[in-house]
């Protein structure tokens, strides 16, 4: 069967046509946008800071090194609450309670940061004692009290937040000497 050039765009559009309605709903382009719930708020909450990209053809993969500017006190996640939990949040009372003034609310209380690359580097941490909310930094054997507006760094790799109201405590541990 042979076409003539003047009808091959309108074959060619009804083979398209045909095409489309032979495709499921899944297997046709579409915009799309992800979106992320949290249903139980945790007493701890880490967070992991993606610092490396990998690079096509090689899939050779480098540190980003962009400074992230992180809340150190009072970060908001009831945002990102399903309704359900906040409707779980609110402790039985009135149930026409608004959801948006419920607050899950987090403090940090520790970074892990990570300087290098991905073949080797090296890791330090800054960390707030629970008792007197100081903060501290650790590299190796290098202990120091730290001021918290130092503590957002470019390293900044991993972060631990502790939930406001949350019965989670940290454990208290009596040293013993060794030997």
């Amino acid at each position: 069967m042979e076409f003539h050039s003047s009808r091959r765009p309108i074959v060619l559009y009804v083979l398209y046509i045909i095409l489309l309605r032979s495709l499921s709903v899944a297997e046709l382009p579409q915009r799309v946008f992800k979106k992320m719930d949290i249903h139980r708020a945790p007493p701890i909450l880490i967070l992991h800071l993606n610092r490396f990209k990998t690079h096509k053809p090689s899939y050779r993969s480098k540190k980003i090194q962009n400074r992230v500017n992180f809340p150190t006190r009072d970060i908001d996640l009831s945002k990102f609450m399903s309704n359900f939990e906040l409707e779980k949040e609110d402790k039985g009372t009135s149930r026409t309670n608004d959801f948006q003034s419920l607050k899950l609310l987090y403090d940090l209380f520790g970074v892990t940061n990570y300087y290098g690359g991905t073949g080797s580097g090296h890791y330090t941490a800054f960390t707030k004692n629970f008792m007197s909310e100081e903060w501290y930094y650790f590299d190796d054997e290098d202990i120091r009290n730290e001021e918290e507006q130092n503590i957002c760094t470019r390293a900044a790799y991993v972060l631990f937040y502790r939930r406001k109201d949350s019965e989670f405590k940290m454990p208290h541990h009596k040293s013993k000497p060794v030997g």
